[in-house]
């Protein structure tokens, strides 16, 4: 595939925005699911000590190295049980922890270890320099990441277009399937090729 539009949910937001901004000529357009962006209220993450050793297991301190190593399965329930915030999620959220124990603890324990490539600032800084069509879909009952960081990712795109989905949670193309491929559908039909089959 010589260019394509990118899309993504969550932390996919970081790599597609690099992918963007390092390869300009192979990216027709970026549409971004509930991102998980440093550009907003830092959400659920504020609250997070994964190495420590904790005496609550209450809320976010279920997301804990310690905890997985003694109760993997809860911690996945109650991540899918914020990630899916809407009324009569239960088929969403079972299949959530179903995907959640194709892997293992340990493996998913090195991607919360990974250090961090951005900064608020650089991420502005590379954000401000796209030039193609964008699309910020964004739940307003996002409990994982806060809608204010779709908002902001939104804001720091040139010409992005912020659609809000209201009640909608973390994982709003699982739980409002029709109108988030609708809205990519018409996201991509609205983008200009121009006669070289490249973005205008």
């Amino acid at each position: 595939v010589d260019a394509a539009v990118l899309v993504g949910i969550s932390s996919s937001s970081g790599p597609m925005v690099l992918f963007a901004a390092e390869h300009p000529d192979r990216v027709l357009g970026l549409a971004f699911i509930c991102p998980s962006s440093l550009i907003g209220d830092p959400g659920r993450s504020v609250h997070v000590r994964f190495e420590d050793r904790l005496e609550s297991d209450e809320g976010w301190n279920k997301e804990n190295i310690h905890f997985w190593r003694r109760d993997y399965r809860a911690y996945l329930e109650y991540f899918f049980g914020q990630a899916f915030g809407e009324p009569h999620s239960t088929k969403q959220i079972e299949d959530g922890i179903g995907y959640g124990l194709d892997t293992d603890l340990e493996s998913l324990a090195t991607t919360k270890r990974a250090p961090p490539t951005l900064t608020p600032e650089s991420l502005t800084a590379i954000c401000a320099a796209i030039r193609v069509p964008t699309l910020v879909i964004q739940g307003t009952d996002d409990r994982i990441t806060d809608v204010s960081q779709g908002s902001g990712l939104a804001r720091a795109i040139p010409g992005a277009r912020l659609e809000l989905v209201e009640g909608g949670g973390h994982i709003v193309n699982a739980r409002d399937p029709v109108r988030v491929n609708l809205l990519l559908r018409d996201f991509m039909a609205g983008i200009d090729r121009g006669a070289g089959g490249r973005p205008r």
